[in-house]
């Protein structure tokens, strides 16, 4: 996978457990560290505490993934802030002081499954340490397996796949009201994911979805089972965004899309009126 395409955490190969108190995740390249455990017990009566006195719920989102699992990031982020989340900082996620963990999934790699797995099984150390703790599974695993994560990790409190991201936030007060696992995961695109609240991650850089999905069947890819039907948004839609990245201090943007090979099939004066707003590259 080009680097581009890979979120800062895999670039980095972030290691499971980050010192004593670490809350992050599982290296790129390295096996599941499983003394998270041991990290997490000293903080636990403390992320009790925090979470009865603050005034919003704390999230953390750990991304896994391509490009557009990178940009369906900024979306749940987007999504959760507008319920009244809040940000985790670097400080508590050391610490494991959150009320809140999104797993982001892919299922391009070959060792996907393992690694979702072995990140969850770090994450029940947390549950158990901390039961109000909620976690959540997103991204095309997600899109995949649906009941089958529920069932090999009951700690997890909801399930959502690529096409329900504005559902999040619905399925987790259900999970706390009812003290049982929530899934959703929808066939068919209602929204295009753009039309979500957005936070993104970088302030020089953005992503911009000028498509989802594929309706190729290429017997070594699994996009079109997890992602669905190709949908295309429209070039004014594209531009309207871009513009509305350049007018917030944006210098580039990055147009996403799943399909590695096709052309952008737009009128040309909306091609050069994108090119003269921001310096873009598409993925």
């Amino acid at each position: 996978m080009n680097e581009d395409m890979m979120t800062r955490a895999e670039r980095l190969g972030i290691a499971a457990v980050n010192g004593a108190d670490g809350l992050t995740v599982e290296s790129a390249t390295e096996p599941v560290d499983n003394s998270v455990a041991d990290s997490v017990t000293g903080s636990a009566k403390d992320s009790l505490t925090n979470l009865a006195r603050r005034d919003k719920p704390v999230y953390y989102v750990h991304t896994l993934g391509c490009q557009m699992n990178a940009h369906d990031s900024e979306r749940i982020a987007g999504v959760l802030e507008a319920d009244g989340y809040a940000k985790a900082s670097e400080e508590q996620i050391k610490s494991s002081d959150v009320d809140l963990i999104v797993l982001n999934t892919c299922a391009v790699r070959e060792n996907a499954t393992s690694r979702m797995y072995g990140t969850l099984g770090q994450y029940a150390e947390l549950k158990r340490a901390n039961p109000n703790l909620q976690i959540a599974v997103g991204g095309c695993m997600a899109q995949k397996d649906r009941q089958r994560i529920t069932e090999q990790a009951p700690w997890v409190d909801a399930v959502f796949g690529t096409k329900n991201i504005g559902s999040l936030t619905a399925l987790l007060h259900e999970a706390r009201r009812t003290h049982a696992p929530q899934v959703e995961v929808a066939t068919e695109l209602q929204e295009f994911p753009s039309e979500l609240p957005t936070v993104r991650a970088s302030k020089a850089s953005a992503w911009v979805s000028i498509s989802v999905g594929c309706n190729n069947t290429c017997t070594f890819c699994i996009v079109p089972a997890v992602r669905g039907k190709e949908r295309d948004r429209r070039p004014g839609e594209i531009l309207a965004e871009v513009e509305n990245c350049v007018a917030r201090g944006i210098k580039r943007s990055y147009l996403a899309l799943d399909k590695t090979s096709t052309p952008m099939d737009m009128p040309q004066e909306t091609a050069t009126h994108l090119a003269n707003s921001s310096s873009m590259r598409t993925y």
